[in-house]
């Protein structure tokens, strides 16, 4: 390619309040213009994205998973194995949109096309844009749409899936380390053996988070993420008493008119929660400890919720309660009470009274009041103990790259077992977004002056610069002499053939990051040499034109060998 001729040409600066610097520099060296809907990869960004998508599609061939084409999605009149795991990232914004996907047509293929179990498992993937991007409001951009490598996996039974979760997380953190990216495998539900599950990697300027041990593997979103609870010193039970607390109906301003840390009181929160698409919401009310904040996203999961939402004041009224004085002592039927796993650990607290302007003292689980359900439903924090190897939590931001969600029944298809009995097909879901990890990459490969890309990545091996323009005609002709010789070679070339000073050509060859740098002039062509620079090092070296070719062949083949491909769990 002539850099005279590639589209669109370098930018100078990157557009305002451009949220990272991967992606400014991916913007000004062309190789991406964003818009409201998505990204437009442009030729640069194209072939950036070819050689990720080969890499990847090497390692789902060691899956034996079997690419196809699927029809444009529709929008799903269900909730996607994406919803509940996307609204975990950010427990106050508004339900999303259902995600639309393939799998409607994936269930008619299955419909048509599954007939016994000699026929799985099956693994399928398709890469396409998707609407409302899987990583939307978990990136440092909120785009509508983007470009993601779609994987379905269909089983007999759920207990199959686990493998198949296992090495599909090993092929993509395979492609992804051998990439260079420092990824690290996170919980994004409550832990379990097919717990969705994700491949993350250190993004500071996102506003995502996960909390991980730095002693051992354990890591999760931060909404998911669980930590060892303390075994409190025991106590003797002491009488309940009823005390008045005017105006008193925050846990801080409690906290301060009893003098008792926040540790020592309960908190009530009541939600009305929707597990079905046609059921009715149903009164909830969670109950932790003051000290700890609850997490929307596990009760969600605990309830298996679809949608949770804040209760009015008419509802909790209607239960006995009373704003600002609740607990669940006392209340009629018609509201379930789930409490964190704290609780019944913790005695002698302070609850409201269901009444105003009172608080009851010396609330003990078990002898005032019971639960329809004891879980850990309360936000991790960073410094609290690891809950394998006890070390403090630490939290970090990051992009989620892929995820693995939980399997579910893939509804209407059935297969025949080996006793000719009809069994449902089970599948599980996995995704990976290219726009994160390309935004991931490209922070990870810059510098102060532009982009550097590995050999395996870059979209032109050698950037060619031609210095001295028609007044040195004895250059062109050796340029093209070399670029003609280099493309014979199978070296990908960018040849810098414009009218342009040296001092332009050298920022542009360095913003767009080619990994080798050769350079004509008329002082080299003096002795027959030619200029030759590692992108990455800056290190610079003079070698014979007649040396070039099997030079630069023989360099290049030492470094386009990524790292080998290995069985690992991350």
């Amino acid at each position: 390619m002539r850099l005279s001729h590639l589209f669109p040409p370098t930018l100078r600066e990157a557009p305002a309040n451009c949220p990272t610097e991967g992606l400014a520099w991916l913007i000004r060296a062309g190789y991406l213009r964003l818009f409201e809907a998505g990204w437009a990869y442009l030729p640069l960004g194209k072939r950036i994205l070819e050689h990720v998508l080969r890499l990847l599609e090497s390692e789902m061939d060691h899956l034996e998973a079997q690419r196809i084409y699927l029809p444009p999605p529709t929008t799903l009149s269900s909730p996607t194995p994406w919803d509940t795991l996307a609204q975990a990232w950010n427990e106050s914004a508004p339900a999303s949109p259902l995600v639309a996907t393939q799998l409607e047509a994936v269930r008619t293929l299955a419909q048509r096309d599954l007939q016994t179990y000699r026929q799985l498992p099956l693994i399928f993937y398709h890469v396409s844009p998707l609407a409302s991007a899987p990583w939307e409001g978990v990136s440092p951009l909120h785009l509508t749409q983007g470009l993601v490598l779609e994987s379905f996996a269909l089983v007999s039974a759920p207990t199959a899936l686990e493998s198949f979760q296992r090495r599909y997380l090993q092929a993509i953190g395979n492609t992804l380390q051998r990439l260079g990216l420092p990824v690290r495998l996170a919980h994004a539900g409550l832990p379990s053996a097919l717990s969705p599950q994700l491949i993350w990697a250190p993004y500071p300027q996102s506003h995502s988070s996960i909390l991980h041990c730095p002693q051992c593997p354990y890591a999760a979103i931060e909404a998911f993420a669980t930590f060892k609870k303390p075994e409190l010193s025991p106590e003797p039970v002491l009488p309940i008493e009823l005390i008045s607390t005017p105006g008193i109906q925050t846990i801080r301003d409690l906290s301060v008119f009893l003098g008792l840390p926040a540790s020592r009181l309960a908190k009530a929160v009541f939600y009305l929660a929707q597990t079905e698409n046609e059921s009715p919401e149903h009164l909830v009310l969670a109950v932790v400890r003051g000290d700890r904040t609850l997490s929307e996203a596990k009760l969600a999961s605990v309830l298996g919720a679809r949608h949770l939402r804040p209760a009015p004041s008419e509802a909790i009224t209607a239960v006995g309660a009373v704003p600002g004085y609740a607990s669940p002592i006392g209340l009629k039927p018609g509201v379930k009470v789930i409490v964190d796993d704290l609780i019944p650990r913790s005695p002698n607290l302070v609850a409201g009274a269901n009444q105003p302007d009172a608080h009851l003292r010396h609330v003990n689980f078990g002898r005032d009041f019971n639960a329809d359900l004891i879980s850990d439903i309360t936000l991790a924090e960073p410094g609290d103990p690891c809950p394998y190897c006890a070390a403090p939590l630490v939290k970090a931001s990051g992009l989620p790259l892929a995820w693995v969600t939980a399997p579910g029944a893939l509804e209407g298809a059935t297969f025949l077992d080996e006793n000719g009995q009809s069994r449902p097909i089970f599948f599980a879901y996995f995704r990976l977004s290219f726009e994160a990890l390309i935004l991931a990459l490209a922070e990870q490969y810059h510098d102060e002056h532009g982009l550097i890309w590995p050999v395996p990545l870059a979209p032109y091996a050698v950037h060619l610069v031609a210095l001295g323009g028609r007044k040195a005609p004895h250059v062109i002709e050796e340029s093209e002499r070399l670029y003609g010789l280099l493309q014979t070679a199978g070296i990908s070339v960018l040849y810098d053939d414009r009218e342009a000073s040296p001092g332009v050509k050298f920022n542009d060859a360095d913003l767009i990051g080619s990994p080798l740098r050769l350079t004509l002039s008329p002082r080299t062509l003096e002795t027959a040499t030619i200029e030759v620079k590692w992108r990455h090092s800056g290190d610079t070296q003079m070698i014979s034109l007649a040396e070039v070719i099997p030079q630069i062949t023989r360099w290049l083949k030492e470094h386009q060998t990524l790292p080998p491909r290995h069985e690992y769990i991350i």
